[in-house]
């Protein structure tokens, strides 16, 4: 299961609005996996680096993970004008649908 730990402080642990908050999250971001495999194939480092942003931002209001880091490497390397390593890259499209699946798992067990 997921870390949800500072959506659960925010939300004065209210395991209903979790529910509902989860699965927005989860359709949202349904398709990120793809989406992250299409702008690595077009080279759109730009774009890559501003997905990468904003599902970071969003996770950082659910909980610690070590894909945010994988993500903050990705957006930083950009910013210092380089590509993303290629370990970071295959860190991010392995870890993206296992972290969707961990959600998943988080919400059914509510």
């Amino acid at each position: 299961m997921a870390d949800c730990s500072i959506l659960m402080e925010n939300i004065d642990g209210d395991g209903d609005m979790m529910k509902t908050i989860l699965g927005m999250f989860i359709e949202d971001y349904q398709d990120a996996h793809n989406t992250f495999s299409e702008l690595i194939n077009l080279k759109n480092w730009v774009e890559l680096s501003r997905e990468c942003h904003g599902l970071k931002g969003v996770l950082m209001g659910i909980g610690p993970t070590e894909l945010s880091d994988v993500l903050l490497k990705i957006e930083k390397r950009w910013a210092d004008g380089t590509q993303a390593a290629p370990e970071d890259i295959q860190a991010l499209l392995t870890m993206v649908p296992a972290y969707l699946a961990d959600i998943k798992t988080t919400v059914e067990a509510l």
